[in-house]
C-alpha cells in the first residue's frame, strides 16, 4: 500500500503526488513566514510611528498653553481706563437716521 501512494503520478505533469504535497507544504510555510516578518515590521513601524505622534501633540500642547498664557497676559491690557492710553475712542451707541426733504437727517429713537 505505501508502494502506491509514492508512485501514483499525476497524469498531467508526471509529477509524484507526494512530491507536489511536499512543494505545496514548503511554499505555505515561506508565505507564513513571509506574513510574520512583514507583520512583525508593521508593527515596528506602527510603534515608531506613534512615538513621533505622540511627541507632535505634547509639542502642540505646550504651544496652545503658551497662547492661553500670552491671551490671558494681553488680557488686563485692555481695560476701559487705559483707552486714553492707545489713543482709542469709546464706541458710541449706533442708531438710524433718515433724509428729511432738503437733506436734513433727523435720528430715529
Amino acid at each position: 500500500m505505501a508502494n502506491i501512494i509514492q508512485t501514483t503520478y499525476l497524469r498531467i505533469a508526471h509529477i509524484p503526488f507526494s512530491g507536489v504535497i511536499l512543494w505545496l507544504e514548503w511554499l505555505t510555510l515561506i508565505g507564513l513566514l513571509f506574513a510574520y516578518m512583514y507583520f512583525i515590521s508593521m508593527t515596528v513601524v506602527q510603534v515608531a510611528f506613534r512615538q513621533e505622534l505622540l511627541l507632535s501633540i505634547r509639542m502642540e500642547e505646550a504651544r496652545v498653553t503658551e497662547l492661553e498664557s500670552q491671551y490671558f497676559a494681553h488680557l488686563d491690557a485692555l481695560r476701559p481706563d487705559a483707552l486714553e492710553e492707545f489713543n482709542l475712542v469709546a464706541i458710541t451707541p449706533s442708531a438710524y437716521v433718515t433724509i428729511e426733504a432738503g437733506g436734513r437727517l433727523t435720528r430715529l429713537p
